[in-house]
């Protein structure tokens, strides 16, 4: 995925949204029925989503309107996805936990790109606490923001 442009990325993600929505909005009774009946395939879905977006949207820098875009894309649709998950009972445990699978998505980049030397340029220390400063705490605004239009339009 690192080789693709930033517009096929952003393809990848919208189509990776409309699937999170379909399967989990109301409307939907398929795809609530499946969540209803194994949340914890969901969960975990979620789980290596946001390690995944962490590995391979890392880092940041250059910020492009496509990159700026695939960020957006995809910790949005994390956001929407646990907000759908969880509602509001875990506001508390979401930054946390977003945290630990940013810093955990830019480990598994680390080991990718061991001992290559690109690799290394990309791991500054400003790349690295900007990107796990910023990342969490926009999802879990996001995820915020989400879960009270959830709960409002229930």
């Amino acid at each position: 995925m690192a080789n693709l442009n930033p517009f096929t990325r952003i393809a990848i993600i919208f189509v990776t949204f409309i699937f999170f929505y379909k399967s989990l909005s109301k409307q939907q009774s398929v795809g609530k029925a499946n969540a209803a009946m194994n949340p914890a395939a969901a969960k975990l879905l979620m789980l290596i989503f946001t390690v995944l977006a962490g590995c391979f949207i890392f880092p940041m820098t250059p910020l492009t309107l496509g990159k700026a875009l695939l960020v957006v894309g995809s910790y949005g649709t994390v956001a929407l996805g646990l907000a759908a998950l969880y509602g509001t009972r875990k506001k508390k445990l979401i930054y946390p936990v977003m945290l630990i699978l940013t810093a955990a998505g830019i480990l598994f980049r680390y080991v990718f790109e061991f001992e290559e030397i690109v690799g290394y340029s990309s791991f500054s220390f400003t790349d690295v606490v900007v990107y796990i400063a910023v990342i969490p705490a926009f999802t879990a605004i996001l995820y915020y923001k989400f879960a009270k239009l959830l709960e409002k339009m229930k």
